[in-house]
């Protein structure tokens, strides 16, 4: 951790000047009003893993937690027609890529967002936090990626240390199908995972510890639900990787694209709990 203290503030300014506390490699500068912008890191990839001697219970804060960024709007990869970025990476986010499929199977999608192409056309549910969510697709018999069952996005918390023993860590997150019209076929009903876990890479989900959140599920009906997740570290648990991970999967794909979204991810030490379940099924 790096600190970084704001000017001194003009008569346009608000605010003192305390400093600010930043992850390293994180930059920030403070607007004409004074509030506190950060930039997207310079290597965005790096934030998939983190500091190997930083415990997962010290301050596990999720990066690029509503997937705002990659900015949709200001890539030059924009697909106006669909409202989405394919060829830019998630911020913070390590993706699936194995067997049966050709690079990542994840899109930065603005939402709300209604497709102009009638041949496509479908509508995507407002964010529940932000202006975008992260979108993850499965097929049938896709004509670059083939058949694909099982796919996700994953962000490393830290290696559990010997001072996490006992706490409870809490992730939840929210997820919905995408909204097809009517004559589009079925393309909902995948499995949702919200999950910690260990051991995860681009070619394997790792081990899932704990209780995960499960919706076995997913209906476009539904719209945003939550789901929620949690782990408690033990003695022989110390020096693993710990990782969050968000995951949808189907053996039996519906057609050639089923899309599945996440959006607000959290993270957070609780004292106690109950375990993982659907968390505030309510609609957003």
């Amino acid at each position: 951790v790096v600190e970084a203290t704001p000017v001194s503030p003009t008569p346009n300014q608000a605010g003192g000047s305390a400093p600010l506390r930043l992850e390293e490699g994180v930059a920030a500068r403070l607007d004409q009003v004074g509030v506190t912008v950060l930039e997207q890191p310079a290597d965005p990839s790096r934030f998939a893993r983190r500091m190997p001697d930083r415990g997962v219970t010290d301050r596990p804060m999720i990066y690029n937690p509503s997937f705002e960024l990659p900015n949709v709007v200001k890539s030059p990869a924009y697909n106006a027609t669909y409202g989405y970025v394919h060829t830019e990476p998630l911020v913070g986010w390590g993706e699936s890529d194995f067997d049966g499929q050709s690079g990542p199977n994840t899109i930065c999608q603005l939402a709300p967002f209604r497709s102009t192409k009638a041949a496509h056309f479908s509508v995507f549910p407002e964010a529940s936090d932000g202006r975008q969510v992260v979108l993850l697709s499965l097929s049938d018999k896709h004509k670059i990626k083939g058949r694909v069952e099982r796919t996700w996005i994953y962000q490393s918390l830290g290696t559990i240390q010997p001072s996490d023993v006992g706490k409870t860590l809490q992730l939840d997150a929210d997820v919905s199908a995408r909204r097809w019209p009517k004559g589009m076929g079925k393309r909902d009903g995948a499995k949702a995972t919200v999950a910690f876990t260990t051991n995860v890479t681009e070619e394997t989900s790792g081990q899932i510890v704990g209780t995960p959140g499960v919706d076995n599920k997913v209906l476009m009906s539904e719209g945003f639900h939550r789901l929620g997740a949690e782990f408690t570290p033990d003695e022989g648990s110390v020096g693993k990787e710990l990782s969050v991970l968000l995951m949808v999967e189907n053996p039996k794909p519906q057609s050639t694209n089923d899309h599945y979204l996440f959006d607000d991810v959290h993270c957070r030490v609780i004292s106690s709990g109950a375990g993982g379940t659907k968390v505030g099924d309510a609609k957003r």
